[in-house]
């Protein structure tokens, strides 16, 4: 029997050369009557809290987080860090010019093929301030609009920003997956 070392470091290689974690989000800016008026799909980063929370939960008996929302970020093409947490996120602050009295579910799906969504029941912002700017969003174990407390899982900035006038809507679906590298 032959054994082909170099063919074998490759597959180990391959088998374990490491998973990735990302998120996608899509926002859909709608005017008063529903029409469309931009849409936009960009790339987050995943927080070290969240990471480190991910691994918590899922292989050392962490607490786990049942449910998430969405938050808006107020900057222009706001700064994002690995470090930022709820408490410390020094390149943007939380938008909260929006009707709704709390941050938005993010109604997750079922899991399936590594990856997991919230595109049955996206989250809806219906803005009250006209002109207002919008940059970015992210996803936390907190419904307190304004609040600093809560895991900071993801946050991602707008590939455009956005500018709703009061009665418009921002819907915002995230899609997160795993995969092998």
């Amino acid at each position: 029997m032959d054994f082909d070392a170099e063919a074998n470091l490759t597959q180990a290689s391959d088998l374990f050369g490491g998973t990735k974690v990302r998120g996608i989000w899509r926002v859909t800016h709608k005017d008063p009557e529903g029409n469309v008026i931009d849409e936009d799909e960009y790339e987050n980063i995943i927080v070290n809290e969240g990471l480190d929370l991910l691994l918590a939960s899922t292989l050392n008996d962490g607490s786990q987080t049942t449910s998430w929302y969405i938050g808006l970020i107020a900057e222009a093409s706001p700064t994002l860090n690995a470090g930022d947490t709820m408490s410390g996120h020094g390149g943007w602050t939380e938008n909260t010019n929006y009707d709704e009295a709390n941050r938005q579910d993010w109604s997750n799906g079922s899991v399936s093929g590594q990856s997991v969504d919230n595109s049955g029941s996206p989250a809806a912002f219906t803005m009250n301030t006209d002109n207002d700017t919008v940059g970015g969003a992210f996803l936390v174990g907190d419904n307190t609009k304004g609040g600093t407390t809560g895991p900071l899982y993801a946050e991602g900035t707008f590939s455009t920003d956005k500018s709703p006038d009061s009665g418009d809507t921002l819907e915002v679906t995230a899609t997160f997956t795993t995969s092998t590298a």
